[in-house]
Parts: structure tokens; C-alpha cells; sequence
């Protein structure tokens, strides 16, 4: 149990760079005494957990190679985190638990997501009253945070749908997906400033530059492909 006046904790593993960012700043803008520590991957996660022993776990279920599911298996077998509350993020309504009241099950796909997690959070936490630059973080925020998962639901069609017209339809949707998130979280950016952004990732002396890299790509590359559409559907119309 916490001593009083004891910095709180929160763990977030999400492979969503751009998600991470956004629910990290907007937890960090809100919460008082606390901090947010931060992964991409399920094993460094977890050593993450083991370190720092979080009182709440946010958990992406979908994380690549060493699952979310994976991580909440390993974490509910392991006594030190008996008393820890577990949020775990999934795409669709498919992971039922039935292990302890600590377990929070959050759809990606609910309207209401953004609002509800950071709830969860603040329950458990001190925290601020919202401001107005704090609101309109959160309203862009949101953006983001629906965007890039739709981004992702389009990826996992692409991998699993079988029909190369809906295909074509989900990648076109994927790059028009990825060009709001990155407008969005440019706007994002401007409101919570560049040296907030080198700070909130500053658990990981590479994941700035990586923030830097893979946003940038991604706004480049959805661009570059949506500019390729138009110019093809102009000449074709002009050819007609």
C-alpha cells in the first residue's frame, strides 16, 4: 500500500507510438504527484512493472510478437501485482476475464474510450481541474486516439481480408486514416510544446527520435500515396 503523499504510477504499454504519446501527456497534464512510465513491447513491459511496481497497468491486448494477452497471464500469476488495477485495450469485444475486480476491459473502438480510461485513472489519482488548453488537448487528443485506430483496424483487414477489392479499399482508407492522425497530432504538438514532447519520452533516450521519425514517414508517406491517387483519377477523367 501507498504511504501518504507517495508518488503514484502508472504503466502504459501500447506498440501506438502516437497513442502513447497522447494518453501519456494528457494523464501527465492531469494527474498530481505521479508519473507515467511508458513501453512498446510486452517483455520490456513487463520488466517496466516489475521496477517500478505501477498501481495501474494500461495494456494494449494487440501488441505484436509477446501479446497483450500474453503479459496479463504473466501478470496475474505473479502475486506483486495482486492489488494492482489492470486496463486492458482490445479492438473488439473478445477478451472476457473472470480472474479479479482489478481486471477493466476498455473497447478501442467505443466513442467514449479516451474519456472513460482517463476516469478509470483519475479515480485512483490526484488530480487537476481541467483547464481550457487541457480541454483542447483532450478534444485533439481524442482525434488522434480514433484515427490511428482506425488505422489499425484497416492493417489488420488488409493482412486478413481475402477479397483484393476491399483490400484496396482498407489501404486507400489506412492513408487517409494516417494523414488526420498526423494532422491531428501536429495540432497536438503545437498545444503541449516540443520540449513536453522530449520530456514525456524521455524513459527511452531513442523513442524521441523514433516519435520524430515515424510521424514524419507516416504524414510523408500518406501524402505521397494520396497525391498518386489524385493525379491518377485527374488524368483518367482528362482521358476520357
Amino acid at each position: 500500500m501507498d504511504s501518504p503523499g507517495s508518488q503514484k504510477k502508472v504503466l502504459l504499454i501500447d506498440n501506438d507510438i502516437s497513442i502513447r504519446f497522447v494518453i501519456k501527456k494528457l494523464l501527465n497534464n492531469i494527474l498530481i504527484n505521479s508519473r507515467i512510465y511508458s513501453s512498446d513491447k510486452g517483455p520490456e513491459g513487463l520488466g517496466l512493472a516489475y521496477i517500478v511496481k505501477p498501481n495501474i497497468i494500461i495494456l494494449d491486448t494487440t501488441l505484436p510478437r509477446y501479446s497483450g494477452r500474453e503479459v496479463v497471464d504473466f501478470i496475474v500469476t505473479n502475486k506483486i501485482f495482486t492489488n494492482t488495477k489492470v486496463v486492458l485495450l482490445q479492438e473488439n469485444n473478445d477478451f472476457s476475464l473472470k480472474w479479479s475486480l482489478n481486471y477493466i476491459v476498455l473497447s478501442k473502438t467505443d466513442v467514449n474510450f479516451t474519456d472513460i480510461l482517463l476516469n478509470i485513472v483519475k479515480t485512483d489519482f490526484e488530480h487537476k481541474e481541467e483547464g481550457a488548453i487541457y480541454k483542447l488537448s483532450l478534444f485533439l487528443g481524442k482525434r488522434v486516439i480514433k484515427f490511428s485506430n482506425s488505422s489499425d483496424n484497416n492493417t489488420t483487414q488488409i493482412d486478413t481480408n481475402p477479397d483484393y477489392l476491399k483490400k484496396i479499399h482498407h489501404v486507400l482508407a489506412y492513408f487517409i486514416n494516417q494523414l488526420v492522425t498526423t494532422f491531428y497530432l501536429f495540432l497536438f504538438l503545437i498545444l503541449v510544446g516540443r520540449k513536453d514532447l522530449q520530456e514525456d519520452l524521455s524513459d527511452d533516450k531513442d523513442e524521441f527520435s523514433s516519435f520524430r521519425s515515424n510521424v514524419y514517414s507516416k504524414f510523408i508517406g500518406a501524402v505521397s500515396f494520396l497525391t498518386i491517387v489524385i493525379a491518377m483519377v485527374i488524368i483518367i477523367s482528362l482521358s476520357q
